[in-house]
């Protein structure tokens, strides 16, 4: 069993960039929203990341959150009808 840090208080996650529309640029916080670390990852990677610490994802940054939401889509399983799941 992993155990994530959430396991011991509330992480949140805020995507503030994508680059090369292929990894996520975000920061982490562990029970202090002020205290934050940036990492970049795959966007698999990130999503096992948030997955494993349970992280509270916020509101990306604005100018990050249409390329987010892109990167995102194509990443997601689609519906019957073809379309995303996160239209």
């Amino acid at each position: 069993m992993t155990v994530g840090f959430s396991d011991i208080a509330e992480s949140t996650i805020r995507v503030i960039g994508v680059r090369r529309a292929t990894y996520v640029e975000f920061e982490y916080s562990l029970a202090d929203e002020l205290l934050v670390v940036e990492l970049v990852m795959p966007y698999p990677a990130f999503d096992e990341f948030c997955a494993i610490n349970k992280a509270r994802m916020l509101a990306p940054k604005p100018d990050a959150a249409a390329a987010f939401a892109e990167l995102a889509a194509r990443h997601s399983p689609s519906t019957t009808d073809g379309r995303s799941s996160l239209a």
